[in-house]
């Protein structure tokens, strides 16, 4: 059971744009469809989601959909982006890719994608299995602003449960999912920290040790500095391309990170794939494409604050395709910073390549560069 993050903006005009609310069960033994209750900070609301039978991922109802966030729905279909980016042609094309790179593989195990997660799939069961996991469309993921006010969200953190009750003549337990949801204002100013590799040492590891428990396995200086963009304002926004069934281990760790004098890591939604683990493994480890979530995601996020804003200013990742995603939605190029497995950081100073010794040199810098955020409410 998991469910992803969710942003909610408040505009000028005090109604509410949000994030879509991707919440999936593990099982679903019920033959009728069921209401999902839905509780904030320990208290029942009237909102609430349902769960179809024989479906993991639960919905907002078709017809609650209003114009609050049309041109949000609008923008999603007309770029294609329902719920999956990973087209069963693109997996092809990866297939045709793998075979030509191993020769040396027998016939039969040339059909297998990839190896992430200690075991096999073949080709065909994967294509099925990414063809069976269609999803509900954005909209009817998505919030009406009234759902959203009946929410009586607090600003900034909001603890959410998402309850799918039982049935004691049929023996089947209740469901409880636990999330977050994170209420900003329209002139937020964010600052975005990819994880693996960035955050960790190396995409590998990262994913290993966070797996085991292990969260030693961080670079020096991350928690200065991301607690110090907070403490002047900024929102930190997490990014990884890990899927939706990784979450809860991933906020585990980010959560359990302590470095020098205690420091930790500031709040903040962590943005993770919506899909399941198969198109993220997919789309990670055989197409090599996790810029394309990445800037999906972003650009749904930015599409909840006013057109004439630009609420992404500092970007940190550890590899080109994360600079090209930061690039995309807008970040100035001298405000993103990429990390090495050593802890050396590239950016761009004076219009030059410029190498950073790591973190702490470049929260001085950011210090210097970038002024401090009015909190609050604006009229």
């Amino acid at each position: 059971m998991s469910c992803c993050d969710v942003i909610v903006v408040e505009q000028k005009d005090h109604t509410f744009k949000s994030t879509p609310f991707f919440v999936q069960f593990n099982t679903n033994p019920h033959k009728e469809r069921k209401k999902v209750k839905i509780w904030v900070n320990d208290k029942r609301i009237e909102s609430h989601m349902w769960l179809e039978p024989e479906q993991l991922r639960c919905f907002f109802s078709e017809q609650e959909v209003s114009e609050t966030n049309d041109a949000v729905h609008k923008e999603e279909k007309e770029k294609g982006s329902a719920v999956e980016s990973t087209s069963k042609k693109d997996v092809k094309e990866a297939v045709r890719e793998v075979k030509k790179k191993e020769p040396q593989l027998d016939r039969n195990k040339r059909g297998y994608l990839f190896r992430a997660f200690n075991y096999f799939f073949p080709e065909e069961e994967l294509l099925d299995r990414m063809e069976n996991d269609k999803g509900h469309a954005l909209d009817q993921l998505t919030p009406t602003s009234k759902e959203v006010e009946v929410m009586n969200l607090k600003p900034g953190l909001n603890k959410v449960k998402y309850v799918l009750d039982g049935d004691k003549e049929l023996q089947i337990p209740e469901q409880t999912i636990n999330g977050s949801i994170f209420r900003w204002l329209w002139h937020e100013r964010i600052a975005l920290c990819d994880i693996d590799g960035t955050v960790t040492k190396s995409d590998t590891m990262g994913l290993i040790t966070t797996a085991v428990g292990y969260y030693s396995y961080v670079h020096p200086g991350i928690c200065s500095l991301l607690s110090s963009l907070d403490s002047r304002g900024y929102r930190v926004l997490y990014l990884t391309a890990r899927s939706i069934t990784q979450g809860a281990r991933t906020r585990e760790f980010i959560e359990s990170i302590r470095q020098e004098q205690d420091s930790r890591m500031p709040h903040g939604p962590i943005l993770t794939s919506y899909n399941n683990i198969l198109h993220a493994a997919v789309r990670e480890y055989v197409l090599y494409r996790s810029e394309t979530f990445k800037i999906d995601a972003l650009k749904g996020i930015q599409a909840l604050f006013p057109k004439d804003s630009k609420p992404f200013v500092v970007g940190l990742g550890n590899k080109p395709t994360d600079h090209e995603s930061y690039a995309t939605i807008g970040i100035p190029v001298e405000n993103i910073f990429l990390i090495d497995p050593y802890g050396k950081v590239k950016g761009l100073k004076s219009k030059d390549e410029y190498q950073y010794t790591g973190y702490e040199e470049v929260q001085h810098m950011l210090t210097d560069l970038l002024p401090n955020v009015i909190t609050g409410s604006e009229s």
